[in-house]
């Protein structure tokens, strides 16, 4: 993380510093789902509207919560105020996602003293987005603070206000630092103080000869004893003399047994509730009762399915999660909460509720990568209203300080979906075998995702229409290369196939290619690379796609893939069209290696070509191809007029066999064609990305195109120093399937990587089940024909899975 940055936290924010500076804040954006975000503000301004209801009423409707409340100093004087409750200013709801996605939960309700703030703040100027959940936080606060205090003192222009929190508590005390700065103006003067700052002189409240108007705290009720003169704060708050912020009386909302009581009421149908207050219980309040010697045993019997946690605790001290716990650690926790309710110590006993895993950004101050991590969201409501949210990701169910990082924290509508099912993969796949689908016996791994991805009709349309344009951009480069493939040849690595490439017969991009997106996480459709020579996937985009949805049985589905097969059929006869200028093409050998993979997707092609009309097809072994001194091709005795290749063009170079090394040479010559022209070889090599940008630098492209190459194509370059940021990936120039693909991070020797490699820059991108999902869109010329979309790992290599994707078929957001 750039130093400048560290000095605004620092200095501007008041950040305590440590020696985690570097790593407690990661600039990449977290994205919330929308349906969260609007769960999460709904749900915490219901519950803050009945606790509010509760407090107000706890010596009225609501005096039957008050043994629930443990005992601490001042409780009966804080309880008995009979002034109005003061307008809250600010507290923050534990937010979590819940595992399945079936909604939210909140583990705890922070009234008292709520820090974060200033990690709001922070992400607030960090992303200046209207996507920014925290847009206008700042403002909301010190507007909702002028108003509570201006209403209070209706008769007074200029107000002075203490800030009272720890002196042990630096990172509270630099956050009040901090609200000074952010309130202060020329009618509201602030002092800092600490608990024994204050003198009660001639009816008022002083700090260092300053008298008071209002408290503003970041200080514990329970441990209001240890603040001098706060009897006489009391009397003086409860006659409108003096201000507290926040209200002592919110220690009702702050005690974790307030959760017991809900439930109480929950499970006695009590009609103090309303049935939508029922409900935002059963939903996000996770069961609770107050822990005792009587009900500890259910703990120790169902270790997994409980939490134990003090009522007045914070900072997560004392807190006990079952499910962390072996048997034996489980039952030395349980002893030592045993002891600590004998000292007079209170607990509550709630039931454990699983947190969704996210993949959550972290940088170490050099490097940015995703880590499986869990998302604390703090959630702000200031008066009666949401103002922000606060994210704390950390390693482990606790949120600890010693581990905890923040990130900004945006927005998002939703651009794909996974619609789990419980189709059994292995009964699924048997029934492929018909097609001549084998990879479910040939890999130890699961092969095929059964739940598949639904995108969202606008964000597949959009995929469709950028696979079009950026493939004209691609047709544009590929033929400018192919016409001075003299001087390319040694950048490209192609000085053995220059003639082969220049003998291409056709100015199209390809037969059949397949370019691999990614949605960032701002949403923007990312292209990786193209493969233009072997895409794979192609008996799964014919076949598997459609037998999965025909199992899902959902009616608003659409199959991306129904018409890939007529669209490939009609680029091939366009190109055999145009090869026939040189040769004419009555016999077509489809050949590729022996590799699984490779053999029935060769299987599926011929499937595909066999319905050209006035054309033989035959299937086999490249290996097996023979070719003549004089450079004509057969195949197992028969003579072909064209190939189609399901194997790379580069590998030639290896000349494998004598044949192998001859059919070069029929290429350069039209003794056979290569159906899947051999141009295509270009914008398969990873130098192209490469090129592209050097190009942009020359005004090659117009202006359209340079918008669509600088937003939709990572930063591509030869140069590891001229990368823009830290966090890129390595690629060799004619690599594939991921092999010998490096990230940054990873790297320890940047000099290893001086030849035959190109640099690009790493895209961050959306997750499904913290997998990485690769949408591979394929191209006939330049048509898009169909999606083939796998998941897997950050660097998609031969062991990710194929997950069928679909879109629905009516508009609008999923």
């Amino acid at each position: 993380m750039d130093n400048k940055f560290i000095n605004e936290l620092l200095f501007k924010y008041h950040m305590v510093h440590s020696t985690r500076n570097h790593d407690i804040f990661t600039k990449e954006p977290f994205y919330l789902e929308d349906k969260y975000h609007n769960i999460f503000n709904e749900t915490s301004t219901k519950i803050n509207n009945l606790v509010n209801r509760i407090i107000e009423g706890i010596n009225g409707e609501f005096n039957d919560l008050v043994p629930y409340i443990p005992e601490f100093p001042y409780k009966e004087e804080i309880l008995a105020l009979k002034n109005p409750l003061a307008p809250l200013l600010w507290t923050r709801y534990d937010g979590f996602v819940k595992d399945d996605g079936s909604g939210v939960f909140y583990s705890e309700l922070n009234y008292d003293k709520p820090c974060a703030q200033r990690e709001i703040m922070v992400m607030e100027s960090l992303v200046n987005s209207k996507e920014n959940i925290n847009i206008g936080f700042i403002e909301k606060l010190k507007n909702n603070f002028y108003s509570i205090c201006n209403d209070y003192f209706k008769d007074k222009d200029k107000l002075t206000i203490a800030l009272l929190s720890s002196s042990s508590r630096a990172e509270e005390t630099h956050l009040m630092m901090l609200f000074k700065e952010l309130f202060q103006n020329e009618n509201f003067k602030f002092v800092i103080c600490n608990n024994t700052n204050f003198q009660y002189i001639d009816n008022s409240i002083y700090s260092f000869e300053k008298k008071i108007d209002v408290i503003l705290r970041l200080y514990p009720t329970e441990y209001f004893k240890e603040v001098s003169c706060f009897s006489e704060m009391l009397r003086l708050f409860e006659n409108g003399k003096l201000l507290l912020l926040n209200d002592p009386r919110v220690i009702i909302g702050q005690c974790k047994n307030l959760y017991s009581y809900l439930w109480k009421l929950v499970k006695e149908k009590d009609s103090r509730l309303s049935e939508s207050e029922v409900d935002v219980i059963n939903k996000s309040l996770p069961y609770t009762e107050l822990l005792n010697i009587d009900n500890i045993q259910k703990a120790v019997e169902d270790k997994d399915r409980w939490v134990i946690k003090p009522v007045y605790g914070r900072y997560s001290i004392d807190v006990f999660i079952g499910e962390l716990y072996s048997q034996e650690e489980w039952k030395q926790c349980i002893d030592y909460v045993i002891e600590a309710l004998k000292s007079g110590k209170s607990f509550i006993l709630q039931k454990f509720c699983k947190i969704r895993e996210d993949m959550a950004p972290y940088s170490n101050g050099i490097f940015t990568k995703r880590v499986e991590a869990f998302a604390n969201l703090g959630i702000f409501i200031s008066i009666k209203d949401y103002i922000g949210t606060c994210v704390r990701f950390n390693p482990s169910y606790l949120t600890e300080e010693e581990n905890t990082w923040i990130t900004p924290i945006l927005n998002k509508k939703e651009c794909f979906k996974t619609i789990n099912t419980n189709i059994d993969y292995r009964k699924f796949t048997s029934s492929l075998i018909r097609f001549g689908f084998c990879g479910s016996y040939c890999r130890i791994s699961e092969y095929i995702k059964t739940s598949p991805l639904v995108l969202n009709k606008s964000k597949y349309e959009e995929l469709k229409s950028l696979t079009n344009e950026i493939a004209l951009i691609f047709k544009k480069v590929q033929s400018f290369v192919g016409d001075n493939i003299s001087i390319y040849k040694d950048a490209f690595n192609l000085e053995y196939l220059e003639k082969v490439i220049k003998n291409s017969n056709t100015e199209e991009l390809c037969l059949l290619g397949r370019m691999d997106w990614i949605l960032d996480t701002n949403g923007v459709w990312k292209v990786l690379e193209i493969n233009s020579e072997t895409p794979a996937g192609i008996c799964e985009t014919m076949y598997i796609s459609e037998e999965l949805l025909k199992e899902v049985k959902i009616s608003n589905l659409q199959n991306i893939n129904s018409e890939f097969k007529e669209k490939v059929l009609k680029q091939v006869n366009k190109m055999i069209d145009e090869y026939s200028k040189v040769k004419r093409i009555e016999k077509i050998a489809i050949v590729g290696s022996l590799y699984y993979e490779d053999w029935y997707t060769i299987n599926t092609i011929k499937n595909i070509l066999s319905e050209l009309n006035g054309i033989t097809i035959t299937l086999g072994n490249i290996y097996d191809l023979k070719v003549s001194e004089k450079g004509e091709v057969s195949l197992y005795g028969e003579k072909v007029d064209a190939i189609f290749r399901y194997y790379p063009l580069d590998w030639l170079e290896y000349k494998e066999t004598e044949d192998l090394a001859r059919l070069k040479y029929a290429l350069e010559s039209n003794n056979v064609i290569s159906l899947n022209n051999t141009s295509s070889i270009i914008s398969q090599n990873k130098m192209f990305f490469a090129l592209i940008y050097e190009l942009l630098k020359f005004n090659f492209f117009n202006e359209k195109e340079a918008l669509l190459i600088e937003k939709h194509i990572p930063y591509t370059t030869l140069e590891a120093s001229e990368m823009r940021t830290n966090d890129f990936v390595v690629k060799p120039i004619l690599s594939r399937e991921g092999k010998g693909i490096t990230l940054s991070r990873n790297i320890i020797n940047i000099d290893e990587f001086n030849e035959g490699y190109i640099f690009q820059e790493y895209i961050f991108s959306e997750t499904s089940d913290n997998r990485y999902p690769v949408f591979g869109t394929y191209l006939c010329g330049t048509e898009f024909a169909g999606i083939y979309t796998r998941v897997g790992t950050e660097i998609t290599d031969v062991n990710c899975m194929y997950t069928p994707t679909y879109v629905e078929m009516e508009d609008g957001e999923i």
